[in-house]
């Protein structure tokens, strides 16, 4: 939506995504799904709680490829948290689904100074995949122009980066 991830609101979990879809009507059927969770009975009282009550709302819909990933998760360019300057890494096996929606608990890594400073002994095999994202996290912050989350994906071969927004819990630290 035209109001989602700003510097100051992110709208988490406040709009319908869907994923695995296979097959034209199932498509289009998602498309309408998403569409329509502008429109759901949380959104106004949501928007009325930040204020963003009078703003026009518009949405639209991406579709992608859809990758199946050996690992995925978030990746914060400064802890948000803390605010600490160092990228904070969060890992599930599979889809990041179970990050984001189900739940589970992620496995945490933290780097800061070209080094991990914290790191699961149980994903040692990923872990040059994790410095690599950790250095675009501080890349994409410099081209972006302030701290980021960003959700990303590994397939095995390659990164993919799923998604960019700031980090708005930053500017209560």
């Amino acid at each position: 939506s035209n109001l989602e991830d700003d510097k100051e609101l992110s709208f988490a979990g406040q709009f319908l995504s869907r994923t695995n879809v296979q097959g034209l009507d199932a498509v289009l059927d998602a498309v309408r799904d998403v569409l329509n969770s502008s429109n759901s009975e949380t959104l106004q009282p949501y928007m009325q709680k930040l204020g963003e009550s009078g703003k026009q709302l518009k949405m639209a819909v991406l579709v992608q490829d859809m990758i199946t990933p050996q690992i995925s998760g978030v990746a914060f360019s400064k802890n948000p948290t803390t605010g600490l300057d160092e990228v904070v890494i969060e890992s599930v096996h599979g889809l990041g689904e179970a990050l984001m929606q189900d739940g589970v608990t992620p496995e945490r890594w933290i780097y800061r100074w070209g080094q991990f400073t914290a790191k699961p002994e149980s994903d040692a095999d990923f872990e040059s995949v994790i410095r690599q994202i950790a250095k675009e996290a501080r890349r994409i912050q410099k081209l972006y122009g302030s701290p980021v989350d960003l959700e990303w994906a590994y397939d095995g071969t390659k990164v993919y980066w799923l998604q960019i927004r700031p980090i708005t819990a930053l500017t209560n630290v």
